[in-house]
């Protein structure tokens, strides 16, 4: 039998009663079905409602709604008789935060119809944001900043018009007489939502009584979405609470940088620019030391027959050691140990010169580091005090004696 929806009747009622006609086990849950029910399930692109389901002595918290062949099944932690009388207590919370989502979805995809001319596919209520796939008319997936703000003026100026907002099912020939912004997914029993007169069209959802009571509709984004524009939003208290993280998250950032909240940006950018130009005058001043290091390890190499052994121990600067590496590349007949330590790990680097033979993979194992690389260059990771040179030193007199 068909559950009788009342939700349709009445998206206000938060409490209701019944009689079990079926409830069945489902894994760990039971599946209870009434003969009328105020619960939404999950269909439209809004998830269902939450509440509980009591009969006085039982009560059971409804975890999941759906909604197969027009019969509303409700999961529940607790079985029910059949023939019960139950009630049934909506979570008014949740409910009107996805009416005000789903009501304002029909503001914003009818506002974008009528000033972008975008169809729109889908509506996915999130729990943090919604979003709707449109279809441009030419096939471009953005919206500039200024279309956005014009986009959310008419929105809000509908929003705060305080028009009705009417659901019911029409006739078939009155049906046929709407302007409806889109044809019905459906051919039997279809319920139209109007919005004023500036929008309308077919849906099932919960919505509220009047578009004042949607408060405040933001755009968070609009951006590429399998060929289409995907526009992520929020509406009423969740709008509400977006600006205000947004409004002081911007605040701390002007207080951090002694600047208006309008002067953020272009803050931002100066102290971008002064990061980077003291990032290359790290560089340099590195590049420098590089040649330092690397004359200063020249004059203390060991001399084996065809080459020379540079051994340098430093602490924590990666680039420095990539520095030092490219030098000692760029040098005839040298091998390099180039240790860098960090804490009591040793990050060392095998490097030598082109024209000296030799597989830096296989001195890197012989002194028993953990890595890999290529003949002239390895890299690895070895713990503590790991005696580099003095194991590189037997390695290379044994090869080079």
């Amino acid at each position: 039998m068909k559950t009788q929806r009342l939700y349709y009747l009445d998206a206000y009622l938060c409490e209701f009663t019944s009689t079990v006609t079926e409830c069945t086990k489902d894994g760990d849950a039971y599946l209870l079905v009434l003969a009328q029910s105020a619960f939404y399930p999950t269909s439209g692109g809004q998830p269902h409602d939450g509440g509980t389901i009591d009969d006085g002595h039982t009560f059971a918290k409804v975890s999941d709604v759906c909604i197969r062949e027009d019969i509303v099944y409700h999961k529940v932690d607790q079985p029910f008789e059949k023939g019960a009388t139950v009630t049934g207590r909506i979570d008014w919370k949740r409910r009107f935060d996805y009416m005000q989502q789903h009501g304002g979805e029909h503001l914003l995809a009818g506002s974008i119809y009528h000033l972008f001319q975008g169809v729109t596919h889908g509506l996915h209520v999130g729990t943090e944001f919604s979003t709707i796939d449109i279809t441009m008319p030419d096939g471009r997936t953005r919206l500039t900043d200024e279309e956005i703000d014009e986009l959310e003026c008419l929105v809000n100026d509908r929003i705060q018009g305080n028009s009705p907002i009417r659901c019911w099912f029409p006739s078939d020939e009155e049906l046929k007489k709407l302007p409806l912004r889109k044809p019905s997914s459906v051919s039997e029993n279809v319920r139209v939502v109007a919005a004023g007169d500036f929008e309308m069209v077919p849906c099932g959802g919960t919505h509220p009584r009047s578009t004042g009571e949607l408060g405040l509709l933001k755009v968070l984004s609009t951006a590429p979405a399998h060929e289409k524009m995907r526009v992520s939003f929020v509406v009423g208290k969740r709008a509400v609470k977006y600006l205000q993280v947004t409004a002081r998250s911007l605040d701390s950032a002007a207080n951090m940088l002694s600047v208006k909240t309008t002067q953020v940006p272009d803050a931002v950018v100066r102290l971008q620019n002064q990061l980077k130009e003291k990032s290359l005058s790290e560089k340099g001043l590195k590049e420098e030391l590089a040649v330092f290091l690397f004359k200063e390890a020249k004059s203390k190499a060991i001399a084996f027959s065809d080459f020379q052994l540079l051994y340098l121990e430093f602490e924590s600067d990666e680039m420095l050691q990539k520095m030092l590496a490219e030098q000692l590349l760029a040098s005839s007949g040298f091998v390099g140990i180039l240790s860098r330590k960090e804490g009591e790990d040793n990050y060392p680097l095998f490097v030598c010169s082109n024209d000296v033979d030799l597989d830096m993979v296989k001195l890197l194992q012989a002194c028993g580091v953990r890595g890999g690389g290529r003949r002239e260059y390895a890299s690895g990771k070895a713990r503590g005090d790991a005696e580099l040179l003095k194991k590189a030193r037997v390695y290379l007199l044994d090869k080079h004696a």
